[in-house]
């Protein structure tokens, strides 16, 4: 497939100074050779409406770090291509506002990229949203309906949380996990504080 258009403007190396603007949907292409990226992304309230899957691509064997710092009230993202050429989030979850979005370290030798981020549907309660990979970034789940999600990396790790309540204690629960294709999971009830009540494989 062709690369998108190069829609990295240097000098763009300082995520306070330099950054590159961007607006809702974008796919472009960039190179890290001589300096890290910066881009200052702008979310609109009807963009924040939506999920959203954010993908780089470079080199196979260059690691590329990813950093979104968002608006107050959005968890900052963090992730690398780990030298295997691509990184994707998706279902992300936003706030209307302005997000830094940071590509490095910076390459010797030519470092070509690519950087997308395209609405995939509506949000909606029964839908994971990325990111919920800590303890304290848990996604709110209805027990009592099913939820749909999905572990982007063989490390990847999602949290969910409920409240538990004087009627739904005096009650028995199941809880299960089902994947599209097999897959070994390990699904662990915590409680409020972190501490592991029950664990399965």
């Amino acid at each position: 497939a062709p690369l998108p258009p190069n829609g990295e403007v240097e000098p763009n190396d300082d995520s306070y100074t330099t950054p590159t603007p961007l607006n809702g949907a974008f796919a472009l292409a960039g190179d890290l050779q001589g300096s890290a990226d910066y881009f200052q992304w702008t979310v609109s309230a009807a963009d924040a409406q939506q999920r959203w899957r954010f993908a780089v691509r470079a080199p196979l064997g260059v690691n590329v770090y990813l950093t979104i710092d968002g608006p107050p009230g959005w968890a900052d993202l963090s992730s690398s291509t780990e030298d295997g050429g691509a990184f994707t989030v998706f279902d992300l979850g936003l706030l209307p506002g302005m997000y830094s979005i940071g590509l490095s370290p910076a390459q010797a030798q030519a470092a070509p990229y690519t950087l997308t981020a395209e609405p995939t549907g509506v949000r909606a309660p029964n839908l994971e949203e990325e990111p919920n990979d800590r303890f304290d970034l848990a996604y709110p789940l209805d027990p009592t309906q099913p939820m749909q999600g999905i572990l982007l990396a063989p490390r990847d790790t999602d949290y969910y949380r409920f409240a538990v309540d004087d009627a739904f204690a005096a009650q028995q629960w199941s809880l299960a996990v089902a994947t599209e294709q097999p897959a070994d999971l390990y699904l662990c009830l915590l409680d409020d504080a972190g501490n592991g009540v029950q664990c399965r494989e």
